[in-house]
């Protein structure tokens, strides 16, 4: 029978399958758990659920607290310099300070489509569109969203990813 981890991942025939369909590794599970303490803190702290947090550092590096992208995005949430250098102060290689200012990147991007775009999107959408803003940028975003919106009578999350650049997707 199935049964849901705690640390999110769901038991398929005594395999861990993450969200993909994956199988987790062991040595995954292990740094899953190592890190759950920063995660609940940033959940904590900032208001996100730790699922979704776990889900972004599983997504964007395999909780790889050395993993830099060939963009320059460091460390387990890959965040990226002009972020980590600038109004997110951290060191990218620190697990805790990347947690947290990985998912407080989410949340002021969360927060600023929410505001941007009032009632244009389902609730789903905003996250969905959150997490593009993260991988893209909100500036690639706001431009996805302005292309989708001069070529589609309705919009939604799926239509304007569709207008971002391919390796964010």
């Amino acid at each position: 029978p199935n049964s849901t981890q705690g640390n999110g991942a769901v038991t398929l025939n005594s395999s861990l399958i993450d969200h993909t369909g994956k199988a987790i590794g062991q040595t995954t599970l292990s740094k899953i758990q190592q890190y759950t303490p920063a995660i609940k803190a940033a959940s904590n702290v900032i208001g996100l659920p730790d699922y979704l947090i776990k889900a972004i550092a599983m997504t964007e590096s395999g909780f790889d607290t050395t993993a830099v992208s060939g963009a320059g995005a460091a460390g387990i949430m890959q965040i990226m310099p002009s972020n980590y250098k600038g109004v997110y102060k951290h060191n990218p290689n620190d697990p805790n300070q990347n947690i947290l200012a990985g998912t407080r990147i989410f949340k002021n991007n969360l927060d600023a489509i929410k505001k941007k775009y009032p009632g244009k999107f389902v609730e789903e959408d905003y996250w969905a569109l959150a997490m593009g803003a993260y991988n893209a940028g909100p500036t690639a975003l706001d431009k996805a969203i302005s292309k989708a919106a001069k070529n589609n009578k309705n919009i939604d999350a799926a239509t304007v990813a569709k207008y971002l650049p391919a390796e964010t997707r």
